[in-house]
């Protein structure tokens, strides 16, 4: 009798705490469901919360802050802060940067795009994610012709019948989605912008035996052998830039790093690392090099 009432109870304590693991998994789930990208980098957020502080700004045409600010005034005035030169135009804005094809491909301080009030298929308005939602939904701060500065939600009528695509102006948000994707999918960014200029040096083959050759050859060579070709490119470097001081430190851009934390990181300002490396633009590759000259302004 005792030995069947004590099976009993421990029949009723697993099925109890059973019960219990279920519930607190399904909870879990439930939580983690709220948002699809929880986490939020140094930069995103340093862009953010300067964004945020402008929250309830008026809106003025051709506004471009710190008192008021029209759509694409706005995204240029908070990019600008971190080593950016946006376009003055939303849809000059939309041309700059890569594409994001897909919602669900977006990540907070991407730009996103919308047709304007006579839904004719361009660009019209522009703001910055500042949260990425299921479904590919998001929430976006942005310059409204009616209420100022606010975080919108893409889910409203207005915005969700006028969105069109998401452009990539950080480019840690490219490093992020590359390191989830697999695949074909990868192909999702478009490239929009010139490829940077590339110059090249080459010299003569020095492999020929000068002994071989006839004197208009031996001529023609050591005319050849004084002369540096360069490449034509898209770019071309005015004559006064092409020169840069020897450096005191050479930084090697890592991806993800924009001239914004690279200033932070030497103690010198996005003005500074312009002016010592005259020849690059304000959006870095990786790898590439900057001369960083401290004590030189």
């Amino acid at each position: 009798m005792n030995q069947k009432v004590f099976s009993g109870n421990y029949f009723i304590k697993l099925v109890s705490i059973t019960t219990l693991i279920v519930l607190l998994a399904s909870c879990g789930a439930g939580r983690t469901g709220l948002s699809r990208k929880s986490t939020t980098t140094p930069q995103q957020k340093d862009v953010l919360d300067y964004s945020k502080k402008y929250l309830g700004k008026p809106y003025r045409y051709a506004g471009k802050g710190p008192n008021s600010f029209d759509c694409s005034g706005f995204t240029s005035f908070v990019f600008k802060k971190f080593g950016f030169r946006l376009n003055s135009s939303s849809a000059g804005q939309d041309k700059q940067f890569p594409s994001i094809t897909r919602k669900e491909k977006l990540n907070k301080g991407d730009l996103v795009f919308f047709e304007g009030s006579r839904r004719n298929g361009r660009v019209g308005h522009v703001g910055i994610v500042t949260e990425t939602l299921p479904n590919g939904e998001f929430r976006f701060i942005h310059a409204s012709t009616t209420s100022g500065v606010i975080i919108s939600n893409s889910t409203e009528p207005y915005y969700a019948s006028r969105y069109l695509r998401g452009g990539r102006v950080l480019e840690e948000n490219s490093f992020i989605e590359v390191s989830k994707q697999t695949g074909p999918e990868s192909a999702e960014l478009t490239p929009k912008t010139l490829t940077p200029a590339i110059i090249t040096i080459t010299q003569t083959d020095q492999s020929k035996n000068p002994e071989l050759l006839s004197q208009q050859d031996a001529k023609e060579r050591r005319d050849e052998e004084k002369k540096v070709a360069i490449v034509k490119s898209e770019v071309v470097l005015p004559r006064e830039t092409a020169v840069v001081p020897p450096p005191t430190e050479t930084h090697i851009v890592q991806p993800g790093e924009t001239l914004y934390s690279i200033s932070r990181k030497y103690g010198c300002s996005v003005e500074q690392i312009k002016k010592w490396n005259p020849q690059f633009d304000s959006i870095l590759k990786a790898g590439e090099k900057l001369y960083i000259l401290p004590g030189i302004n």
